[in-house]
């Protein structure tokens, strides 16, 4: 089914005007996409940040400290940082995140592309290669090299590339 991004805005802003929380997130959720979409990564990566507050602040409140919600959130920064080029912020964002969460192995690639963006190989490299043939979460079959290879072509479709990402995709034996 085609989606209809200014009717969802419509609806998420009808649902927010009248209180809802969950139309507020939503129509929050659609900015970012909105402008990661356009290639205004900045500004994306400030609404995930922001967004990030919330999240954090509702989990803490909710839970008495952050928790899996928050490390998602934390992810989600890293990744738009990562697009933003803003490589040291994504690694101590996705370490705070891994921190809270280390079982998740979505969350691992973000440190590894982090490590890899700022000159750090070794390292880089080790981490790609530990988690070969695992699915990438419970929710999520996806095995890990599949993942690495598709955030890649993210990354390549954005004009964001680096010269580890071909011999990885060739060790992983993982063709783009």
């Amino acid at each position: 089914m085609a989606q209809d991004y200014a009717k969802a805005r419509e609806w998420y802003e009808k649902g927010a005007a009248k209180g809802g929380a969950d139309a507020k997130a939503k129509l929050e959720e659609l900015s970012i996409s909105d402008a990661f979409g356009a290639g205004r990564y900045g500004e994306a990566l400030r609404l995930q940040e922001a967004l990030l507050v919330k999240v954090e602040a509702a989990e803490t409140e909710r839970e008495g400290k952050p928790g899996e919600e928050t490390a998602h959130a934390l992810d989600s920064v890293a990744w738009q940082a990562l697009f933003a080029r803003e490589f040291t912020k994504a690694l101590s964002v996705a370490e705070r995140a891994h921190a809270l969460f280390p079982d998740d192995l979505a969350i691992e690639t973000n440190r590894a592309h982090a490590l890899m963006f700022m000159e750090h190989g070794k390292e880089s490299k080790a981490l790609y290669f530990a988690h070969k043939g695992k699915p990438i979460s419970e929710q999520d079959a996806t095995l890990w090299e599949r993942a690495i290879v598709e955030d890649f072509a993210e990354f390549r479709k954005a004009g964001l590339t680096h010269p580890m990402m071909a011999d990885i995709e060739k060790e992983l034996s993982v063709s783009p």
